[in-house]
Parts: C-alpha cells; structure tokens; sequence
C-alpha cells in the first residue's frame, strides 16, 4: 500500500494551497547546523511543502562551497539562491553553471562577476506537491549601500519575470531582493504589484542578516524586507562580536569568524494558492535550536 500524506497536507492538496519556506542568509557552519535543524523540524511538523534558502556567505561567512552546497541540499533545501558573494568562491562555479542543480545566481550581477559565475538566475521549486502551476524563483541585488557592482534591479525583475513567462505562461515567481537599503527592497515590491500582479507572488529581501517584523500581504503579493539569516544570533550578524568590534572600530578590514553561539534560522512562510495564481499570507520564521550543535 502506498503512503498517504498525512491529513493536513491533502487538505493543502485539495486547497491547492501550497506553503514556501524561505530562510535567510547561512553564515557559516554554525548557519548550516541551523538551517539543518529548522529544515528538520518544518517537515517534521509539515509546516512547509518546499524550501529555499539563499548560501552566499556558507563557507564560512564568505561564499559558497560544493560540499557546504551538498550538505544544505542534504539538510532539505530544495532551491539554494546565491548573493553579492556570488564569485567569492570559485569552486562552486561549475555548479551554478549546471542546469541540474538546485542553485541560482542573481540576474544583474555586474560584468566581471557575471563572467565569472555565469549560471541560471530562474529555477524551477521543485517540490511543489503536485500543483499545476509551477512556482519559480530567481534573485536580483540591490544599488544602494551596495559595494558590488550590479545593474538595474527593477529592470532585472522585468526581464526576469517576463522570460520566465514566455517560457512558462503559467508560472508564479518568487523575487529575492538582495539589497542592503529597506527602501530599495520596499520599492521591488511596490514594482511588482504595479508590474507583475498576478504572476510576481512574493518579493522577499535578503543581505542584512537581520530579520524585519514587517510582513505584508498587498494585492496578491507577499512581502517580508529581510527574512534575517541562519547562523549565530550571538554575534555582530552571524559573526564573533569581538573581531567584528576591532574590525569596525579601526575602520579597517580584517579576519572574522562566524559566531556559534544562540543558533537560530529565520525567515519567512509564505501560502500560496496555486489557482489564484496569489500569496494568501506570510508569517515569520524564528527557530532557535536546542543545543549548540557546532563542535
């Protein structure tokens, strides 16, 4: 006999409503153990039918690595999303470059990083429990109090969005907002209604590491301006407060290391329904783990 889902999940299923994880920024091991216990325990208590989280900082703070890839796919990410630290580590590029892969850069990364990573900036969520409609996601970075050099945001939305459609004229898509200004990630939302409604159902930003309390829900589309980070909520965003302290004081660079104290992973759930081709709500993630994990 086959396996039945369990009760609340065939009600989604006859709803067709389906429910998207979407975690912040891992920040080094401790931000992987964390993501790991968080993607245990939202399918452990069904809380959510798919998961994505963005990586660009999980080797050890900085970038991307295979095996730390691996491991967050293990974990039960099912779309990892990359960031401004995108090319930080070029082991990773062949497999941004791999259409197999569960991993996206973002679309408007500048020339030189661009030709660099190269890769695909949509992707498919591959876990969708059965819907017909298939939900799509891709990420674009920010211009304000950005070091990187990217090109239009808004513009890269477009093109996004409007590919994705061409290819796929039934699909929904979910818009990462790499950015560091609030303004500038409230702006790609309000683009997005205005632009995108009916096909646009999230727009979500990252970059911070710190989790906003502003979820809303405006014509179909939902909204969160950071969803925050997984890693050591101990520390300066993810990392030893005492390096990142020296580090800002002498307004310099120097060494951080990612912080494995008061492990938590944030971010946001977001329903979907399928038919209405509309998000229906968003709540905040918050899962502080039980135990420090890291050895």
């Amino acid at each position: 006999m086959t396996p039945q889902p369990p009760p609340d999940v065939l009600e989604s299923q006859n709803r067709k409503l389906l429910r998207v994880a979407f975690f912040g920024d891992i920040v080094g091991k401790p931000g992987r153990e964390a993501f790991a216990y968080a993607a245990k325990r939202m399918r452990e208590e069904n809380k959510a039918d798919a998961i994505i989280v963005n990586a660009e900082n999980a080797r050890h703070g900085a970038g991307l690595h295979p095996a730390g890839y691996q491991e967050i796919k293990d974990a039960g990410a099912d779309l990892v999303t990359l960031g401004d630290h995108a090319c930080d580590e070029a082991s990773i590029f062949p497999t941004v470059r791999d259409p197999q892969e569960a991993l996206i850069r973002p679309s408007n990364l500048g020339p030189a990083k661009k030709s660099l990573a190269e890769g695909r900036t949509f992707a498919r969520l591959y876990k969708s429990n059965g819907s017909p409609t298939p939900i799509y996601v891709t990420t674009v970075t920010g211009r304000v109090h950005m070091k990187h050099e990217s090109s239009d945001p808004f513009a890269a939305m477009d093109t996004q969005v409007n590919t994705i459609a061409d290819e796929h004229p039934d699909a929904m898509v979910i818009v990462e907002a790499h950015c560091e200004a609030t303004s500038e990630k409230n702006a790609l939302t309000f683009h997005a209604i205005e632009k995108h409604r009916g096909r646009v159902i999230a727009v979500v930003g990252t970059h911070t590491h710190v989790q906003t309390a502003d979820p809303r829900l405006v014509g179909g589309v939902a909204s969160l301006t950071d969803l925050g980070m997984c890693g050591g909520h101990g520390g300066v965003i993810g990392f030893d407060p005492t390096l990142s302290r020296k580090r800002l004081i002498r307004q310099s660079g120097g060494k951080l290391e990612p912080c494995d104290q008061d492990l938590q992973a944030t971010g946001a759930l977001i329903t979907v329904d399928t038919e209405a081709k509309s998000a229906t709500s968003i709540e905040l993630i918050r899962i502080r783990t039980q135990e420090t994990l890291v050895k």
